[in-house]
């Protein structure tokens, strides 16, 4: 049938011979399988199958957001593609009975929270005007449905305000708490026993209400929640990395992602310091070379000075890189970067404080130590503390470099005498000569690479408007962003695995990429590799729980799309605008000379 963009089986509940704890559920599937039905001969089903349905490959393939129900959207994109959804009664799916009303709930709270995501990001199709009946159908068979708790609530209150006037009331609030018990019971009763049926079928309604009541709690306040689903994970090639993964979720997606992680491989002291200096976290790198060469990883190094001095460090970053994996970037500590004529002071310490030629004498021995210690001019740079400013653009383009890596969007460092990187842009950028650094400049000759940051909730589009609104002089004066960030709502973050969870990570990387961002860059600090030389790390076990971060992250991005590694160079090759000639670069506007 031409018309028809998505197909779902019938599914039947079936009993384990085991037990059968969750009796109730049998005949809401029954039910729904009838409602699928009428809809079917109407417009078309609203929701398929997830245990077993068919769809278009256009329809498939369709991106969607992280957290979203695949099979939910799956007739939501036909209709808005013209096509219909339709429940055939001859695919029939067997589906076991849960033996837990708890996992049954867990279950529902999982699947409606992630329903009214999707309900919500395709919020047009409850449009009457334009979707017509179709949109009666989504409201009336989920939004209703999913509301029905919080009308029963108002209801309960109701009762009880009636209960000393009105007889029936009380019969009322009885028959809600024999549900109630029955609910309780069900909850607590032994995994694969069999629950009797007077209790099934009360409780599977009581909890599958409280669940959906859960669920639309979660949703408002913008909770995740995961695929439970394990990725199917396949080999890349290792140069530019893949790591592919899918989940129902996102199947056929074909999204990208292109992932950067970079390391600033810097001297074991915490706080700045000219003496006393030793660099033994660099010893880690080897365990860290091995687990990124498990995940696909293509690091990059940024390497300071101190770190570069030490020929056993020269030694094994040289190693790392000529193994193919990885590159060796700059990285400027202005506090114990020679020449030190400076005071060391907390101002003095960030690089664009210090005076235009001052910037320049520290990187050009910067780079001329990483070159003649490893053989290679480096490709790429970050400055210490963030602390790019304009004039550093032409101090670093003096000394060969074309890619640049300090920026992070939305966040400012001036509380530390540092910049702020506030309207900076989240996607590759060219900077220019003098200019703002967070101005993208298209005849600019530095290209920006910056670190991913930005909000855990909301598409990235939006992020402007949401820092604006949290830090105009009203909300300013309240602390409404503080308070926001303390209550969970929301706040800035940046990628890093030594202050983030995984949650976060992976919250600000479905924003960004939700928002057209082409690239996610993870940053951390190679002393974060040895217990005790970071506040962040004090433990092994400090240390053990960052890399399962990285992991976990990685797993989890995989599951959004397949992944493509890169180091900071590659990436800014592959993803920085081409650069537009000046005017004056024309040679049609060139004078002519004369012979």
């Amino acid at each position: 049938d031409p018309t028809v963009g998505v197909a779902s089986s019938t599914c039947v509940s079936v009993a384990r011979i085991d037990g059968d704890a969750n009796r109730g559920q049998s005949s809401y599937l029954g039910y729904e399988m009838w409602v699928r039905d009428l809809e079917t001969r109407f417009r078309g089903i609203v929701v398929a199958g997830g245990w077993l349905y068919a769809a278009r490959a256009s329809i498939q393939r369709h991106v969607l957001p992280g957290g979203l129900c695949r099979d939910f959207a799956a007739p939501l994109i036909a209709r808005e593609r013209g096509f219909r959804a339709v429940s055939v009664a001859d695919a029939i799916c067997l589906k076991p009975r849960v033996l837990s009303l708890r996992r049954e709930y867990r279950r529902k709270v999982r699947t409606i929270t992630r329903g009214w995501h999707t309900v919500y990001f395709k919020r047009q199709l409850l449009n009457p005007l334009r979707y017509g009946a179709f949109a009666w159908i989504l409201a009336t068979h989920k939004i209703c449905r999913w509301l029905v708790p919080h009308v029963s609530a108002l209801a309960l209150v109701t009762l009880a305000c009636l209960v000393r006037s009105t007889p029936w009331a009380g019969w009322g609030l009885g028959l809600a708490a024999f549900a109630g018990l029955c609910a309780a019971l069900g909850w607590w009763w032994p995994e694969g026993r069999q629950l009797p049926q007077p209790l099934a079928v009360p409780a599977y309604i009581v909890l599958g209400q409280l669940a959906a009541l859960h669920a639309s709690i979660r949703a408002v306040a913008g909770k995740d929640t995961p695929t439970w689903e394990p990725a199917r994970q396949e080999p890349g090639p290792r140069a530019m990395g893949t790591r592919e993964g899918a989940s129902s979720d996102v199947a056929g997606s074909g999204r990208e992602i292109l992932l950067v992680v970079s390391v600033d491989t810097e001297e074991d002291n915490w706080e700045g310091a000219r003496s006393g200096i030793t660099v033994e976290n660099v010893r880690e790198v080897r365990r860290l070379r091995r687990f990124f060469n498990s995940l696909g990883v293509r690091p990059t190094y940024f390497t300071t000075y101190q770190v570069v001095k030490q020929p056993w460090a020269a030694d094994l970053l040289r190693e790392v890189r000529d193994g193919g994996a990885a590159e060796i970037g700059a990285h400027l500590h202005p506090w114990n970067t020679p020449p030190l004529v400076e005071p060391l002071t907390p101002r003095n310490a960030v690089m664009k404080n210090l005076a235009p030629e001052l910037q320049l004498e520290k990187l050009k021995r910067l780079t001329a130590a990483l070159e003649d210690a490893l053989g290679a001019p480096p490709p790429a740079f970050r400055a210490g503390r963030f602390g790019l400013g304009a004039d550093a653009v032409s101090a670093l383009l003096t000394c060969g470099y074309q890619v640049d890596s300090s920026v992070t969007p939305f966040v400012s460092w001036e509380r530390w005498d540092g910049p702020t990187f506030v309207g900076a842009p989240l996607n590759v950028y060219r900077i220019g000569v003098g200019r703002d650094v967070r101005v993208p400049e298209p005849r600019g000759p530095l290209v920006e690479v910056p670190i991913t940051a930005g909000y855990t909730r909301f598409s990235s589009s939006q992020w402007s408007l949401v820092h604006r609104l949290l830090h105009a002089g009203p909300s300013r004066a309240v602390r409404v962003a503080g308070l926001a960030a303390r209550l969970g709502v929301v706040r800035v973050t940046m990628l890093t695995p030594e202050l983030q969870s995984v949650r976060d990570m992976l919250a600000l990387s479905r924003g960004a990429l939700e928002g057209g961002v082409r690239l996610l860059h993870v940053f951390f600090h190679s002393v974060a590799l040895r217990p005790g030389l970071s506040p962040l790390t004090s433990s092994a076990g400090d240390v053990g729980r960052l890399y399962k971060t990285i992991d976990s992250y990685v797993e989890g991005l995989s599951r959004i799309g397949s992944v493509r590694f890169a180091t900071v160079s590659e990436a800014g090759i592959a993803l920085g605008p081409a650069r537009q000639p000046c005017v004056r670069d024309s040679p049609a506007a060139s004078p002519r000379l004369r012979g």
